[in-house]
């Protein structure tokens, strides 16, 4: 939260411009602040101007006992302004805060904002504070706290909290504007720290209010860097178009980390552009982590990463109001008990695709795609290279009936896996690979579809697949799978070919059944079945069909 000394600080700015304000103070419970610019009661009005190319530097070094409860506050007031606040070594519950602001009447920008508390950190995280400005509000033994409030354009913040040792901070950015770029640094073994960054809300919130208020900005980029650190929480909120998130959270020990990245419209109900971009990484040995994309608009993109011994973590993106979204999510390389989600809703020509590659163990992984009968989707699962016990499901226009929607599963070279593929409507195709060589312990396979002309083949026939299988019927090769496929042309029936089935299995004691329906006369069902092996077995049903 932004400490109401920044808001106070307008009432004794200056007019000069050009000048240039140092303050340096060793010693603890210290407080030091520093106002450029005009200054006027009641700030920020709509009257407010401010000056140009100021410089404000604050160093609170502390003593060799120490660097305790000080306080570093710098106000600007205009454009191309340089404020710096440092408060590093042995540091534990400062506070450093710094505004930037120009009148809204004439808004500027061009500033640059660096706050340093490096090599300083508290036994337990830094608190909300109920009272800003107040010295009751720190407790002792407690992290640092550090803010940067910018409105304008192209102004840039940064906030370093970094190396062993730096505990318990909270980092907050606030800008507000076009064009901006804020950057929150806590690596290095910086743990249980918290970082925030808010771009593009157009009034200051108070308390925990994020804010509720959606303006058109755009190319925004913020960027967390929370890298070899456990226990960390990042937060990005940027509302409208064309920005870019990145949260780090990598490194020898990722642990028990939280990220949040939020793009787009503050509202369902409002339209944004979109074209977002947000990336998370919680990679090499990452453990318990949590990562959450959430955008809106169309035509974003997002991308997690869990991966080296990647075990017990949860991704989940969510893309609504728009098409054309593109969403991964990997978790890869001895990954194990992984869940990962994307949810594709709203507009059309959406690609979703989730990665739990290398001993892929007990990993759960969905997508689904479509609430409005939307229409060339695509989805890829892929849980291969020892893949166990891992449940893959595909969902598309389940709702409301879509067309020329694709999906493909694949879990290759394991056991006691589950795949499931569901899509509604007309012309989709679903492919399906499993294999467990040398296993008497099978896959489990539920394909689905309702419509017409839609069509279960292989991986390699899927188009946009990629895939490096050139299968093309929908195949599980070793011993004890299951395959149940069913599709229901429903009142869609015609002349011609209304569903096929091109499936396959190889090995022994498999199981493999396949209903096709037509409820109306007229229109008929294909369906192509190969068993290499012995004792298995094949059922179909096809009702106002034929089998060729």
């Amino acid at each position: 939260m932004l400490l109401s000394v920044l808001t106070a600080l307008a009432a004794v700015s200056t007019y000069a411009q050009s000048n240039v304000v140092t303050v340096t103070q060793a010693g603890t419970s210290n407080t030091a602040t520093a106002g450029q610019g005009q200054g006027i009661p009641g700030f920020p009005s709509s009257n407010s101007q401010g000056a140009s190319n100021l410089t404000s530097t604050i160093s609170q070094a502390g003593t060799t006992s120490g660097n305790t409860n000080n306080l570093g506050f710098s106000h600007q007031m205009g454009t191309g302004h340089v404020s710096t606040v440092n408060q590093n070594g042995t540091a534990t519950y400062n506070r450093a805060g710094t505004s930037q602001q120009n009148g809204t009447a004439t808004p500027g920008g061009s500033n640059t904002a660096t706050i340093n508390q490096n090599n300083s950190g508290g036994s337990a995280p830094s608190s909300s504070f109920t009272a800003p400005g107040g010295r009751g509000t720190a407790t002792a033994g407690t992290g640092n706290w550090a803010v940067v409030w910018q409105n304008g354009a192209n102004n840039n913040g940064t906030i370093n909290q970094n190396d062993a040792g730096t505990n318990g901070n909270f980092a907050e950015t606030w800008q507000q504007g076009s064009g901006n770029t804020a950057t929150t640094q806590q690596s290095g073994g910086a743990n249980l720290g918290s970082a925030e960054i808010f771009q593009g809300v157009n009034t200051r919130p108070v308390a925990n209010d994020e804010g509720n208020v959606n303006i058109e900005v755009t190319g925004n980029t913020a960027s967390i860097d929370q890298s070899a650190s456990t226990g960390n929480q990042a937060k990005v909120h940027q509302v409208s178009n064309t920005n870019t998130a990145t949260v780090n959270q990598s490194g020898a020990a990722s642990l028990n980390n939280t990220a949040l990245v939020f793009q787009g419209s503050q509202t369902a109900a409002a339209a944004v552009l979109g074209e977002n971009s947000a990336r998370i990484e919680q990679i090499n040995v990452s453990s318990a982590n949590s990562a959450t994309i959430l955008q809106s608009g169309e035509k974003s993109n997002a991308f997690v990463y869990q991966n080296g011994s990647s075990s017990d973590n949860t991704a989940l993106i969510t893309q609504v109001t728009g098409g054309f979204h593109f969403a991964s999510i990997s978790q890869s390389d001895n990954a194990s008990g992984n869940t990962a989600t994307v949810t594709q809703q709203g507009g059309s020509g959406h690609n979703g695709q989730i990665d739990q590659k290398g001993n892929s163990i007990n990993n759960v992984a969905t997508i689904t795609q479509g609430d409005n009968g939307s229409f060339i989707n695509f989805a890829r699962i892929n849980q291969i290279s020892g893949a166990t016990s891992n449940t893959a499901t595909i969902n598309q226009n389940l709702s409301v009936f879509g067309q020329s929607n694709n999906a493909l599963i694949e879990q290759r070279d394991g056991t006691n896996n589950l795949a499931t593929l569901t899509q509604s409507g007309s012309f989709n195709q679903a492919g399906l690979l499993q294999t467990n060589p040398g296993s008497t312990i099978g896959n489990v396979a539920t394909l689905s579809q309702t419509g017409d002309y839609n069509v279960i083949t292989g991986p390699g026939s899927v188009a946009g697949s990629n895939s490096t299988s050139i299968t093309t019927l929908a195949s599980q090769i070793g011993s004890g799978n299951s395959m149940t496929v069913t599709q229901n042309a429903g009142t869609f029936g015609t002349m011609t070919t209304s569903n096929t089935a091109n499936l396959s299995q190889t090995g022994t004691s498999n199981t493999l059944s396949v209903d096709q329906l037509i409820t109306t006369a007229g229109g008929s069902n294909l369906s192509t079945i190969t068993q290499n092996g012995m004792m298995n077995t094949a059922t179909v049903t096809q009702v106002n069909g034929v089998t060729p």
